[in-house]
């Protein structure tokens, strides 16, 4: 799992690529965080977005398997 925070410009769509896995995310304007299930595995990430009119910033990205959270 790819667990993504962010920041967009405006509502879009990012191009996820990690491991064997290709997939569009939507992004929402402003803060978000998106959840990306991947297979194989994951020696690098790419991330583009699929407009030029949308800017999407990250300081935030975990991949590995989930882990429940401590109560």
């Amino acid at each position: 799992v790819v667990q993504l925070r962010y920041s967009a410009t405006t509502d879009g769509a990012i191009e996820l690529a990690a491991g064997d896995t290709e997939v569009e995310v939507p992004v929402t304007e402003g803060d978000g965080t998106a959840f990306v299930y991947v297979t194989g595995a994951v020696s690098y990430l790419r991330l583009a977005t699929t407009d030029a009119a949308t800017v999407v910033c990250t300081d935030d990205i975990t991949v590995g398997l989930p882990q429940p959270a401590e109560w």
